[in-house]
């Protein structure tokens, strides 16, 4: 097993035990047999990408933190060609998502209606229609 892997393995088995999970738990929620896990964290089943992001989001992590968790910033340099790449595709990095947040008219016209037709039905169930 190389050792990233199995720094992956050390990592999810301690983010497990420091969230309470137990390997029958997410064995249970994956659908595998019982045993599965252990099968993986050994090396008897190939760790699989996938394995790791079911991982993840069945502990109420995202993927990336997870690898964070495995691999954070050292402070180091960034190798030649992680520079070579952030250059090549520098024009093409995506622009992050803008959430404008709802449109304070349409949010005060639904609120207004709730309240109505909450205080409607108070009303109603205390008799003074």
């Amino acid at each position: 097993m190389r050792p990233e892997t199995q720094q992956m393995i050390q990592v999810i088995r301690t983010v497990m035990r420091l969230l309470g999970f137990r390997n029958s738990d997410l064995e249970r929620k994956l659908g595998v047999s019982a045993g599965y896990l252990s099968r993986v964290f050994s090396g008897g089943i190939e760790l699989r990408f996938d394995l790791i992001a079911e991982i993840a989001e069945l502990m109420g992590l995202r993927v990336d933190e997870l690898f964070r968790f495995a691999y954070p910033e050292t402070g180091e340099p960034p190798s030649d060609m992680a520079v070579r790449l952030r250059e090549s595709t520098e024009t093409f990095r995506p622009a992050p998502a803008v959430h404008a947040g709802p449109n304070p008219e349409e949010l005060e016209r639904v609120f207004t209606r709730s309240l109505r037709k909450f205080f409607g039905e108070v009303s109603k169930a205390a008799g003074g229609e």
